[in-house]
């Protein structure tokens, strides 16, 4: 797919995102120090650093909070693997119903107008061609009613309903990898947290009674990386899910009105006769 690469590189960021204000809350703790030995300098009256070394002190920074990640996310262990696939599915779906669900695939607005002026001309052929250079929901339906005008208005209704029915329901089952990855994400991110749990209790069983209590809060601690990533994942693969599923809800109440002027303009009588071939 051609949005492959860019999703992998946009969740990628996504994924590791859990353990940000970890590593900065470390990355803080540790700077007084530092804070304190470039104030010194200044206050004695030395000359300010060179902007290039601080330039390389900053990139320096980056790159230890960047590999503090890494290391956090390998922590969370292999479920972290399986939260980064989803996260990778929630950016691909979530991109593909940002292109593909939008007013001018499901009831595009000069459609209807066109094809509504070429049926009171009689130009059956030419409404069939416009609905072919027309990739959208109403295209289609439009085409059915076309193609079979003669078998009466009651049959065409529900022609159209069922047309129409059947393309808003494969619409919102585009959606549905969005709620799979907003069901399974916490629940993995559950599972790595009680697995890395597990873990931090037998390594203070090991330590023995006497162990250090910093060390089973670093494990601890460790362990939550899972659920912070998997809820990272799921709140917004949630949104999302229910987001289009209302977008597409929206687009079947106006392609249903859409229809309902149409065939009701062009059978105004349901006694009527048969349209001329």
């Amino acid at each position: 797919m051609r949005f492959a690469l860019w999703s992998t590189a946009v969740l990628t960021v996504l994924t590791v995102l859990v353990s940000t204000s970890q590593a900065i809350a470390q990355e803080k703790a540790s700077s007084p120090s530092a804070v304190s030995s470039t104030a010194s300098p200044n206050a004695s009256g030395t000359a300010p650093a060179d902007p290039r070394a601080a330039m390389l002190a900053g990139a320096g920074k980056q790159k230890t909070a960047e590999n503090e990640l890494v290391a956090q996310f390998k922590q969370g262990g292999n479920v972290m693997w399986v939260l980064l696939l989803l996260s990778v599915m929630f950016v691909t779906y979530t991109v593909e119903r940002l292109v593909n669900l939008r007013m001018k695939k499901i009831v595009p607005e000069d459609l209807a107008e066109k094809a509504d002026e070429l049926w009171k001309e009689g130009k059956y052929a030419e409404i069939e061609e416009l609905c072919e250079k027309s990739d959208s929901v109403l295209a289609r339906i439009i085409k059915q009613i076309v193609k079979r005008r003669n078998e009466g208005p009651e049959r065409l209704h529900t022609i159209a309903g069922d047309v129409g029915a059947r393309e808003m329901r494969l619409q919102i089952q585009k959606a549905y990898p969005l709620a799979i990855a907003a069901t399974l994400a916490p629940l993995l991110g559950l599972l790595g947290t009680v697995s890395g749990m597990i873990d931090a209790f037998n390594t203070v069983a090991l330590a023995g009674s006497l162990g250090n209590p910093a060390l089973l809060a670093d494990s601890i601690s460790k362990a939550m990386v899972a659920t912070g990533a998997g809820l990272i994942v799921a709140i917004p693969s949630l949104g999302a899910y229910h987001y289009f599923k209302g977008r597409t809800l929206i687009y079947t109440v106006q392609l249903e009105e859409t229809i309902t002027d149409l065939l009701c303009d062009w059978f105004p009588h349901r006694d009527s006769k048969e349209v001329k071939q």
